[in-house]
């Protein structure tokens, strides 16, 4: 069981874990804001550990409530290609639906939700990503990626906090 509460804002909420997986796995826990509510809500997905296995795992979230915006939209994952061998190269082009976990080859990518923004990402292979797609009461949406680069070994608590401190700012933000 996991308790959750916000001290500056009044947001909170229980999550607990029923079954657990039967191979070893990371536990990812999206917490979302409820409208016009105090409680949250939240998404859970297991995203299995890499063993012996050379691709990235990228979890895709959609966290934007469906009655702020009930289309279905799909993440488009793309080869990132140079600019100067555009002409020469075919690149590789996805459409990802949200609300899964994906294993990825390591390499350069562009993800975008609108043809607009596009963020190019480098994923490593045997790490964990996850791509969230946020945005509600007026505020824009957008593609957030965590990592969004590779944490160095020393201060890698402090890193995580960091990371967390300002992704939560940017979910909870009034």
């Amino acid at each position: 069981e996991l308790e959750f509460a916000l001290a500056d804002v009044d947001s909170h909420g229980t999550f607990k874990v029923g079954d657990l997986p039967a191979n070893d796995a990371i536990l990812l826990v999206v917490v979302e804001k409820r409208p016009k509510s105090p409680m949250v809500a939240f998404q859970s997905y297991a995203i299995p550990t890499p063993q012996g296995h050379k691709e990235a795992q990228i979890a895709v979230i959609d966290a934007v409530p469906k009655e702020d915006d009930p289309e279905s939209v799909k993440l488009l994952l793309e080869d990132h290609v140079d600019p100067k061998e555009a002409q020469t190269v075919a690149k590789r082009i996805e459409h990802l639906s949200y609300n899964r976990v994906y294993s990825v080859e390591e390499g350069s990518y562009d993800a975008s939700i609108m043809k607009n923004s596009t963020k190019a990402i480098n994923l490593v292979g045997q790490q964990n990503y996850v791509l969230l797609r946020t945005g509600s009461n007026g505020f824009e949406t957008s593609l957030v990626v965590f990592p969004s680069e590779v944490a160095p070994k020393p201060g890698m608590v402090q890193y995580i906090k960091d990371s967390a401190k300002s992704f939560f700012a940017k979910v909870f933000r009034h």
